[in-house]
């Protein structure tokens, strides 16, 4: 009966992971064409670079504040309550946390209009003596703050949803606010400028609370005005939550720091530049992401049930099939940079010192993606074991490594060196994590994993043999300044295909058994998409 519990979590997991990750690269895909819109309209120039740096505003507060909480706090709290059936307790708490978001953050979101110069002073430290530049980023953060409001409150609501293990509102919500930064740049971006976009970000969060509220509908709890604010459960929210949110905002002022303040030092359309790397390094990474929120809610219902030798086998399984995913996807982004950043970026006023100079970034933000994407899995095991102080011991300690390596390789390598800065904390943090979870829990499966890293690299070295093979021929047509579209996109294609036919033969062929249950997933659900 355990075992076929078992295969029923794992077989649920792989699901939830699926559904999000297929809804995550649609959401990039629309992210891309959203940038692809910006650079197209305005290029890679000091306007860009203002709207990327009145984004980090809002975008930080809301991390520093809530956005840890969906993960670390709400998901094992709420299912504790749910696993003992005390579903109008779960919902009481629920009612009260969107009570307390609007009465905290209305007023808060209030002074940062009042300050929003301010608070570009701050974070774009390379705007100081050019007051139009931060007028212009201001009045863009302005537009842009009140976003916070819904992203708060949707984070409540996801928070929810995921203690449930229902996925569907939650993925599709993403897509609703891309489409609507899109359409709202599309329609209006010509004719007032880069702040149709800030306006999309206002109605496309609008958007995906409006999707999040159609979701959680279905549990049959209506919303209601509840002040219990000393609920224990509630109580225990906060408690997890305040650390995580120091973790978190670490994190983000490390990025901030890597991406928004050294880089306004760097010459114009730098920031631009790390911020669109980053945003396709990242695809792959959010599949990554993808698979640690669907496994968040199993790890915690374990630990509840104090099943731990489930909770190591989740966590081994989630990060060897996160190794599978992201060696490869890493060692391809950095062979393809270049013809990648050509075709999503390379026309409208977005010239070939653009694409270059992004292409660049982009080679040594990819050398990252295994550990940031590893940080997402191994951190879900502090928070469903209810320790989110450890995570946030860890961040203080790789932002200090992080900010000293910027500063060392920013006069060396400028941009790239920023770029290579963020990689190389990333591993440092990811090391750390295990570290101090192998102390925790005594043992991680540790052979299985190295025997994974083993033959994924091994598999990757002959993926990354193959692309250089298929790329010579067609040289003309990846490398090239001005190609068609359609040309280097089919070039790319039969490139990434050529890569993936040789992981995939070499994957069967070393028994890469991660591989396997994907397989076996991805066979299951069209079987029982046959079926229905």
């Amino acid at each position: 009966m355990a075992a076929e519990s078992g295969d029923w979590r794992a077989r649920d997991l792989m699901w939830a992971a699926t559904l999000i990750s297929t809804a995550t690269i649609v959401s990039r895909l629309l992210g891309f064409f959203r940038n692809s819109l910006i650079a197209a309209f305005y290029g890679q120039t000091a306007i860009v670079d203002q709207y990327n740096a009145a984004y980090v505003v809002p975008d930080t507060i809301y991390l520093l504040l809530i956005g840890g909480a969906i993960s670390s706090a709400f998901v094992p709290v709420l299912s504790a309550y749910l696993t003992r059936r005390q579903h109008d307790e779960a919902a009481r708490i629920v009612n009260s946390a969107l009570s307390l978001v609007l009465v905290v953050f209305v007023p808060l979101l209030l002074v940062g209009e009042l300050l929003a110069p301010e608070l570009v002073r701050v974070v774009a430290v390379g705007f100081a003596g050019h007051p139009a530049a931060i007028a212009a980023t201001a009045s863009l953060t302005r537009i842009m703050l009140a976003a916070v409001l819904f992203h708060a409150l949707n984070g409540v609501l996801v928070g929810q949803q995921y203690a449930k293990k229902t996925f569907w509102a939650t993925a599709i919500g993403p897509l609703g606010y891309n489409v609507a930064i899109i359409a709202c740049g599309w329609l209006w971006g010509r004719e007032i400028g880069i702040a149709a976009f800030a306006w999309g970000v206002l109605a496309g969060a609008f958007v995906n609370f409006v999707i999040q509220v159609v979701g959680v509908a279905a549990y049959g709890h209506p919303f209601a005005w509840v002040r219990d604010w000393a609920h224990p459960g509630l109580k225990r929210v906060g408690k997890l939550m305040i650390p995580v949110a120091v973790g978190v905002g670490l994190g983000q002022i490390n990025l901030v720091l890597n991406q928004t303040a050294l880089a306004s030092l760097l010459p114009v359309g730098s920031i631009n530049a790390l911020q669109l790397a980053s945003r396709i390094m990242m695809t792959p990474e959010s599949l990554a992401a993808s698979l640690a929120i669907a496994l968040l809610p199993s790890l915690s219902e374990v630990v509840q049930q104090r099943d731990f030798q489930s909770f190591r086998r989740y966590l081994s399984r989630g990060f060897r099939v996160v190794m599978a995913l992201t060696v490869p996807a890493s060692v391809l982004l950095m062979l393809l940079a270049y013809p990648l950043v050509a075709l999503l970026f390379l026309h409208g006023r977005f010239d070939l010192h653009n694409a270059a100079v992004t292409a660049g970034a982009l080679v040594f933000y990819a050398i990252g993606i295994v550990a940031w994407g590893g940080i997402e899995v191994v951190s879900r095991g502090f928070y469903a074991l209810h320790d989110t102080k450890s995570p946030v011991l860890v961040s203080a300690v790789t932002i200090v490594v992080g900010f000293v390596l910027d500063l060392w390789l920013l006069h060396a390598m400028k941009q790239d060196g920023l770029a290579l800065a963020y990689s190389l904390t990333g591993f440092i943090n990811l090391g750390l994590l295990f570290g101090v979870l192998r102390f925790k829990v005594h043992y991680l499966d540790g052979r299985q994993m190295a025997r994974t890293a083993v033959r994924t690299s091994i598999i990757t070295v002959l993926m990354a043999a193959g692309v250089l093979l298929a790329r010579a021929p067609l040289g003309a047509w990846l490398e090239a300044p001005r190609v068609p579209f359609a040309e280097r996109a089919a070039a790319l294609i039969v490139v990434t295909a050529v890569a993936a036919a040789v992981y995939l033969w070499a994957a069967d062929r070393f028994h890469l058994e991660e591989w396997r249950w994907i397989a076996n997933h991805l066979r299951r659900r069209r079987a029982a998409s046959s079926s229905g």
